[in-house]
Parts: structure tokens; sequence; C-alpha cells
């Protein structure tokens, strides 16, 4: 599937992020991810 911008560009807040677990989110909020794009994106995996 291919997501768009707009999609990418959902705020966190707006999303099911019930699957992350404490650690991801942990990094997240350390490195000040916002965004679902962001999140599937990102740069400490």
């Amino acid at each position: 599937m291919v997501l768009s911008t707009e999609q990418l560009a959902t705020p966190l807040s707006d999303v099911d992020t019930s699957v992350l677990t404490k650690g991801e989110w942990r990094q997240i909020r350390s490195y000040g991810i916002t965004t679902l794009g962001g999140t599937l994106f990102n740069a400490w995996a």
C-alpha cells in the first residue's frame, strides 16, 4: 500500500498506536517524532 503525503503527515495522536512498545515510545519521544511518517521511516532502527 502506498501512503499519501497527507497520511504520512498524520499526527500520532490521530493514529492507533497501541501496538507500539514502551521502547519504541521512548525512541519516538527521544527523537521528537510527531507523525505517522516519522514513525514508519524511523532513524533509530
